[in-house]
């Protein structure tokens, strides 16, 4: 706990098979407590049984409804092999040979629709996050891509929203766009 008192957000890692566990509640509630920003990170999305709906239900019944994804998987379990990155819509997909390297690509037809309507509930918490923003949403039917990234990142300062990501630390899938992630929503 007394390093949460001297850091600026918290990145809380959930396993993708396991989901929320104890000191997942724990480190949600202690960083609550401390007004905290926080991004999750659904971990070992390659393993056996990994499920992002799974895990993402958990969050949602164990620690906040506002947590939303900002990333899908590409491939499950072994085949785990990148993320599409809803806010951009493009497809991060990285080597098998676990050197992180990425290539940047359209998202792949098979997960179109489904990334279609995860941005659309992105963009739709997105908005519900700040009024001004909501009013664009009605007027408009949707966000500008800039109004996407500002209120994002202005809903996961003040704690009103939590980015999910999904990675592989084992193939090193899903690190950069999350160190990049901390840089421009923190």
């Amino acid at each position: 706990r007394a390093a949460l008192r001297v850091v600026e957000c918290a990145v809380v890692c959930v396993d993708a098979v396991a989901g929320v566990e104890v000191q997942t509640e724990q480190l949600w509630a202690e960083s609550a407590a401390l007004g905290l920003p926080r991004l999750v990170v659904v971990s070992r999305m390659n393993r056996e049984r990994a499920s992002l709906a799974r895990t993402l239900e958990s969050l949602r019944r164990d620690c906040a409804r506002e947590i939303v994804p900002v990333q899908l998987p590409i491939g499950d379990e072994r085949s785990f092999s990148g993320v599409v990155d809803l806010v951009r819509m493009k497809a991060l997909t990285y080597a098998a040979d676990g050197s992180g390297t990425m290539t940047e690509g359209d998202v792949p037809p098979s997960l179109a629709q489904d990334a279609a309507a995860a941005r659309d509930q992105l963009i739709e918490m997105v908005a519900e996050a700040d009024e001004g923003l909501m009013e664009a949403f009605f007027s408009e039917g949707t966000l500008t891509q800039d109004q996407l990234v500002s209120g994002l990142r202005a809903a996961t300062i003040a704690g009103r929203l939590f980015p999910l990501f999904c990675s592989s630390g084992l193939h090193v899938i899903g690190v950069q766009p999350l160190l990049d992630a901390i840089t421009r929503y923190i």
